[in-house]
């Protein structure tokens, strides 16, 4: 971790700022395959939920 901030104090800002930019592609990324992958399951799960009209049906208490 140290390094890391000492890196931060030696180089350019907009090198740093590459490097975060970098960070978090590197952790989008999986969650765009995700979406990807699970496009039509939820777009199945969206369309059935939608036919039902359940945000019309109040729980019975």
């Amino acid at each position: 971790m140290w390094r890391w901030v000492f890196l931060g104090t030696v180089i350019a800002p907009a090198a740093v700022w590459d490097l975060g930019d970098i960070a978090l592609t590197v952790c989008i990324l999986p969650n765009l395959l995700a979406l990807v992958l699970l496009s039509s399951k939820t777009r199945t799960l969206m369309d059935d939920y939608f036919s039902r009209q359940a945000w019309l049906q109040q729980p019975k208490d």
